[in-house]
């Protein structure tokens, strides 16, 4: 484990005004995490990649560098799990071993730190930001249950604080009546939560996750059924995140990944496209056990699946 302690204005810096001396302001971002040499190295040369192809195009946009993320990450291995390997919850930053939400994740947060940087000077520590803001709740990493688990809480908190658009309903979705409350229902799935009858820690984290799923469960959730997803099609453009909704009770997403719309010959095809083109997608296959462009099209992925019943979409702005 590393400490982060990085100041993106120097401390005690003079500037001279007028005769005054100023001091700039100082911001400190400080969190314990966990990386590799491999990995943070990785991070960095594909954002400062995609921030000099975000310097260069004017009309370059957030999920056209996510989809240029997730070219960079192709052939990555999938391994369930790893936020869950240590002994206490910290931030983990892998992207050479990833799963399916933390595939997308890394591509959003990738894009976000090229063209909004939080640390201009340090792209690694600017990724590390953008992924606390996203996968954590309150940016506090104390507790397991200070983590978004849930896919569904993921996307709403990234709408509220402007980072994506949910466009299901938008796209022909329909109320989708499917409580959440896996997690509550499955203690033993997971091994924070396991002992919660005897330990108090597991308790408390229950008792927060009940209460999200109650949250969860306040507002409506939509999807777009697998029967429909055909006429939905022309909508969908590269770089969108979709969720694959699932029949298993209580579970909100089973599968998470980013559309590809490529046309006739095989080229990638960014915003709107017409009716001949495909609409695929990529993502960390367990299947596969790697990040793959898969060899289906997103409804005949569903079509091939009676556990997932349709999907939902969201454009990172």
């Amino acid at each position: 484990m590393k400490r982060l302690s990085v100041i993106l204005m120097f401390a005690a810096l003079l500037l001279v005004s007028c005769g005054q001396p100023k001091v700039k302001e100082i911001k400190v971002f400080t969190p314990d995490y966990v990386t590799t040499p491999e990995d943070s190295a990785l991070i960095s040369e594909i954002v400062l990649a995609l921030r000099t192809e975000a310097n260069s195009r004017e009309d370059v946009t957030t999920p056209e560098l996510m989809m240029a993320a997730g070219r960079r990450l192709l052939g990555n291995e999938y391994v369930a799990g790893t936020l869950d390997s240590g002994e206490k919850e910290v931030l983990t930053l892998y992207v050479l071993k990833t799963d399916c939400i933390l595939f997308v994740e890394a591509c959003t947060n990738l894009a976000r730190a090229a063209v909004d940087p939080v640390f201009p000077e340090h792209p690694f520590y600017s990724y590390a930001a953008n992924v606390l803001q996203t996968r954590y709740r309150d940016g506090r990493t104390d507790n397991y249950s200070d983590r978004i688990h849930y896919t569904t809480e993921w996307l709403r908190h990234a709408q509220a604080n402007g980072i994506l658009d949910d466009k299901t309903l938008e796209f022909g979705g329909k109320v989708y009546d499917h409580p959440i409350g896996f997690m509550s229902n499955n203690i033993k799935y997971y091994k924070q939560l396991a002992d919660a009858e005897t330990d108090p820690r597991a308790a408390h984290d229950l008792e927060i996750i009940r209460k999200v799923e109650n949250t969860l469960n306040e507002a409506p959730q939509y999807y777009i059924p697998d029967g429909e997803i055909k006429k939905a099609e022309p909508f969908l453009q590269t770089g969108d995140i979709i969720g694959y909704m699932p029949t298993t009770p209580g579970l909100d997403i089973a599968h998470v990944a980013m559309v590809y719309v490529t046309d006739i010959n095989g080229n990638a095809v960014y915003g709107e496209h017409d009716d001949t083109a495909r609409v695929g997608f990529i993502h960390a296959s367990m299947a596969q056990m790697k990040v793959i462009i898969d060899p289906l099209t997103i409804a005949d992925y569903v079509a091939s699946r009676d556990y997932i019943s349709g999907i939902c979409v969201a454009r990172v702005k």
